[in-house]
């Protein structure tokens, strides 16, 4: 192994930290800047930074490999290991997001709770302020409490009757 090689890989290394962490806080300033234009929320924001940051971690790794002469059959590993690894992680992540959309869906479609609707669930009580893909906001006399869309659909909702 050469002195050289080694200190491309770890250059390689370090740009890809330093330029994946700044990149993503780019973005995520940036898409939290322009949040209420093009209706993203918090969550969104987090996820689509942190994919751009991993992103730039990998492809500085596999430069860094590649620095090597032996890099060709270590980056056909690495390859491997990564797809596997991003497959796991993905199925993963996307369990919850994947339930409370679905349930959301459901609580939106078959019109179970609407916006405007004083309920009670789990616990909660307040007026339903909006559903979203994934969460229920509810509107109590604390604030607003946030609810995830599969908790209200495995708890009792209560609606309750309003007097016009």
């Amino acid at each position: 192994m050469d002195i050289i090689q080694l200190a491309r890989a770890i250059v390689a290394l370090i740009a890809g930290i330093v330029g994946g962490r700044l990149l993503s806080e780019v973005l995520e300033s940036l898409l939290k800047k322009f949040k209420q234009r093009i209706d993203i929320e918090e969550p969104t924001i987090y996820l689509f930074s942190s994919l751009l940051r991993y992103l730039i971690y990998i492809l500085s790794f596999f430069v860094a490999i590649l620095q090597f002469e032996f890099g060709g059959a270590l980056i056909e590993l690495a390859s491997f290991v990564l797809i596997l690894a991003v497959i796991v992680t993905l199925i993963y992540s996307f369990k919850d997001l994947v339930t409370n959309a679905v349930s959301g869906y459901y609580l939106v479609k078959r019109e179970i709770i609407r916006p405007g609707d004083e309920v009670e669930i789990n616990g909660v009580s307040g007026r339903v302020r909006r559903i979203t893909e994934v969460v229920i906001e509810i509107e109590t006399k604390d604030g607003i409490m946030v609810l995830p869309n599969s908790v209200a659909m495995k708890r009792k909702i209560i609606k309750k009757e309003t007097t016009h």
